[in-house]
């Protein structure tokens, strides 16, 4: 009979594989959500049929027709002033018109949130450009980003868009003013 001995692993050195296993098996199950939208078969153009409010419309692909939210951006809420104006300009853009799109992620709503291109042109920093949407301050981490926001002080240096009310409230602060 031949006596076995297994090796001893000094618990330290036992917790610090833990970790590392630990590690890599949160970053292949965090994997999916920092791939890209296109990987999981999101459409990346198609023709707008609906406007929703100035940040959400409705394209029509090949596969059939789903919600886009601009990345980015918050355009006023429905109930805010300006918001007529936001959509407005939206659909004067966009409706019947063939966009292609940056899929980010789903919403938990199911919307595609996308950068949406007319042309060349970004939609998303157009609204901005032209005063009817904000950068949002807690999505929108990109390099563009810092461009979009430059762009945001230029619209309200002019005053243009919503930066007409010197007011005027970004729509996360609206949200919560209007819950309580």
């Amino acid at each position: 009979m031949i006596a076995r001995f297994r090796r001893i692993v000094p618990l330290k050195k036992l917790l610090r594989r833990c970790f590392i296993v630990g590690v890599l098996a949160g970053a292949i199950a965090f994997l999916p959500i920092c791939a890209p939208a296109e990987a999981d078969g999101l459409p990346s153009s198609g023709t707008v049929t609906s406007i929703i409010d100035g940040d959400s419309l409705v394209v029509r692909h090949r596969g059939g027709s789903r919600q886009v939210r601009l990345w980015g951006i918050d355009a006023p809420e429905w109930d805010q002033p300006h918001a007529h104006h936001a959509k407005a300009l939206l659909r004067r853009m966009l409706l019947g018109r063939k966009v292609r799109m940056e899929p980010y992620t789903l919403d938990k709503y199911g919307r595609i949130i996308a950068q949406v291109y007319l042309q060349d042109q970004s939609v998303n920093q157009l609204l901005v450009e032209r005063g009817y949407a904000w950068v949002h301050i807690y999505y929108c981490r990109d390099a563009v980003c810092k461009k979009w926001k430059r762009v945001q002080a230029q619209a309200q240096k002019r005053g243009d868009g919503l930066w007409r009310d010197r007011g005027a409230v970004p729509p996360w602060q609206w949200k919560r003013m209007r819950k309580r």
